[in-house]
């Protein structure tokens, strides 16, 4: 400490006061004898970096209704399923990936087998054509032309 400068000297309240006069937190993890803050008021004002926060909700609604918010809504009321809200369970996340390839397996499937039974109703149909015209004339077609004959009919 240089010449010129003077020490005063505050106890933890002052400093507290002075402190919030000025617009910053209070001091950390310091509880004063004569404040008027409780324990817990001491340990959520006290949220510097890395700290964690635990309160019980009593605690924190205590807290709260000195800041002048709402408490919290406390109750034991089941959800539709039967469960309680702290015991939600959550869906896993679906895999986008597998959701599109699972869905391309099932349009080839659907593509192969329409295909396959586009040709067995084509083949029928060859055959059928085939089929009436041999039980009359023969099988060569009548004509002795066989498939050729059978050309020439369709024209």
């Amino acid at each position: 400490m240089g010449g010129g400068e003077e020490v005063i000297e505050l106890s933890i309240d002052d400093t507290n006061a002075l402190r919030a006069k000025l617009g910053l937190k209070p001091l950390r993890g310091v509880n004063g004898g004569g404040s008027a803050t409780s324990a817990a008021a001491a340990r959520a004002s006290s949220n510097g970096a890395g700290e964690e926060l635990s309160l019980s909700v009593s605690e924190s609604n205590d807290l709260r209704s000195r800041l002048g918010l709402p408490p919290l809504r406390v109750s034991d009321a089941t959800t539709e399923s039967g469960r309680k809200a702290s015991e939600a369970v959550h869906a896993p996340a679906t895999n986008a990936g597998e959701d599109r390839a699972a869905r391309t397996r099932v349009e080839d499937a659907r593509a192969r087998r329409d295909v396959e039974a586009g040709i067995g109703r084509l083949a029928a149909t060859a055959a059928g054509l085939g089929d009436d015209d041999d039980a009359d004339a023969g099988v060569d077609g009548g004509d002795g032309a066989g498939a050729a004959g059978w050309a020439a009919k369709m024209r």
